[in-house]
């Protein structure tokens, strides 16, 4: 009776399982990285909700503008929205803007009208019909946050808000405004 290691089958099975492993890392190292664009990227989604009219460009010129693309099916993105409220509150009238994007069509406006309602202090703009701007900004996993600077610029990118109050107060000392 052949030995199980030397046989051709497991030879081959081995085999295979090298190859694929060349082939998973020679596409994650051939993959080029999503670089997110400056100035900020136009809105392009289905509709407003938490504002009279949607936003345009004059309504953040010369802010920070805190974009939390996130979507109603998502656990870690609802468990962060308390941490984005106080986060609205801290900045609110200091030339700083939050802006919600939901991938979520018009379909789920209840779900996402439940997440704003049930979220004490989620009153900032949220788009939805979103998924064009995801893909614009090169999003795979959400939650994902983006801030730019006054100028229009990409200043930040996280899945949480660790370290975003520090480069806004920080920018804000330093005469950017």
């Amino acid at each position: 009776m052949p030995d199980k290691k030397s046989s051709p089958m497991w030879t081959l099975l081995l085999l295979l399982l090298v190859f694929a492993g060349v082939v998973m890392v020679s596409q994650v190292r051939s993959t080029p990285s999503v670089r997110l664009p400056a100035p900020l990227p136009d809105a392009n989604v289905v509709g407003w909700l938490n504002t009279d009219k949607p936003l345009t460009a004059d309504d953040l010129a010369g802010k920070w503008v805190v974009v939390d693309l996130w979507a109603t099916w998502c656990g870690p993105c609802i468990a962060s929205m308390p941490d984005l409220a106080a986060f609205h509150e801290r900045w609110e009238g200091k030339n700083v803007v939050v802006i919600g994007i939901t991938s979520d069509t018009a379909a789920e406006l209840r779900q996402i009208r439940n997440v704003i309602d049930d979220v004490p202090g989620f009153d900032w703009p949220v788009a939805y019909g979103g998924g064009e701007v995801f893909d614009e900004l090169g999003v795979q996993m959400i939650p994902t946050l983006v801030a730019y600077d006054p100028t229009g610029k990409l200043a930040w990118k996280g899945h949480h808000l660790g370290g975003l109050d520090e480069l806004i107060a920080g920018a804000e000392v330093g005469g950017e405004r």
